[in-house]
């Protein structure tokens, strides 16, 4: 009996987990997401060149604008995309406090590359 209850609500999360997959690739296809995409393919150039704290910060700055400016574009389409804009908003807030963490304090540099990646892994994610 116990395995019966496991399997199923197994089959639900993994059917959940499809759901919001397919949900959130309908949502892509109503904004453009290409200014983004940039962002994160120019922040991931400096990362592999092993670019200085200041690169990274400006690089940091400019992903983190245009999460912004994604954002408001869509909610002013007024297009059925809130679980994108969550998901967004959170890798933006994510991004914003490690760029006060880049700034306040000087950190061991592999722990801001880090910390960068996991967020542009989770983007990259989110896209798939």
């Amino acid at each position: 009996m116990e395995e019966e209850a496991k399997a199923r609500r197994i089959w639900r999360e993994d059917r959940n987990q499809a759901h919001e997959a397919l949900f959130l690739k309908r949502q892509q296809q109503l904004v453009d997401l290409s200014s983004l995409d940039n962002s994160t393919a120019r922040m991931k150039i400096i990362l592999d060149r092993k670019g200085d704290a200041q690169e990274q910060l400006a690089g940091l700055t400019e992903l983190i604008d245009d999460f912004s400016s994604f954002i408001r574009r869509a909610e002013e389409k007024e297009v059925n995309t809130a679980t994108l804009r969550r998901k967004l908003q959170s890798l933006q807030l994510r991004a914003y406090y490690l760029y006060k963490e880049m700034k306040k304090h000087e950190r061991a540099q592999e722990f801001n590359e880090r910390d960068l990646k996991k967020i542009l892994n989770d983007y990259e994610n989110l896209r798939k």
